[in-house]
């Protein structure tokens, strides 16, 4: 936010733009930039922690490999230090989580898939590996550049487009993952974190 007026408009738009279907809702928040972006997938991700520690309890070995391992609660606590201070140094960091993240998740994806269990436990499993993805997507989100996103791209006219959604599709993929591993959720409630989680936002 560069000024008070933008982000009351953005607050107004979280409060009545809600009959806007969800997908348009999300991406609306490009409006705005990156930041408010960033936190709307950084809302979803705090509750799908929860999910990825719970687990599958009763796989011992997932609980071991996964559940308990410090990798996706550290990549989320260090999302959460570069949100609080987007400096070079926690870039740098959040980077070197995001990898070790990305490949844990790669793990949890490949042991989902090739395990056996009853319906409930592979279920289990598979809501597991989304809550991952969502933190991971996330982390994607807050390490988004317009540099980067717009690498190799020519046309001049695509490369303003993408560099003005910001990380939309990278916050779209955390809700939607969201969703997917959380089906109880109801859409008002989902809305509601990310309000929750852009209440932050200060005047810049």
């Amino acid at each position: 936010m560069r000024e008070s007026p933008e982000l009351d408009a953005l607050r107004h738009y979280l409060t009545t733009d809600t009959r806007a279907r969800l997908a348009d809702w999300v991406w609306g928040l490009s409006r705005w930039g990156k930041q408010p972006l960033v936190l709307a997938a950084f809302g979803v991700a705090a509750p799908s922690l929860a999910l990825w520690r719970s687990g599958v309890p009763q796989d011992e070995r997932w609980q071991r490999a996964f559940a308990r391992s410090p990798i996706t609660e550290h990549a989320f606590t260090t999302l959460k230090d570069w949100l609080d201070d987007p400096t070079e140094h926690t870039t740098l960091t959040l980077r070197a989580h995001h990898s070790r993240l990305r490949g844990h998740l790669s793990a949890a994806e490949l042991y989902a898939d090739e395990s056996l269990g009853s319906r409930s436990v592979c279920e289990r499993r598979t809501r597991c590996v989304g809550a991952g993805r969502v933190i991971l997507a996330a982390l994607e989100a807050a390490l988004w550049t317009a540099t980067q996103a717009t690498r190799g791209v020519a046309d001049e006219a695509e490369r303003q487009a993408i560099a003005s959604a910001g990380p939309a599709l990278e916050t779209w993929t955390a809700v939607r993952e969201y969703l997917a591993c959380a089906p109880g959720a109801a859409e008002p409630a989902l809305r509601a974190l990310i309000r929750d989680a852009l209440s932050a936002l200060q005047p810049m």
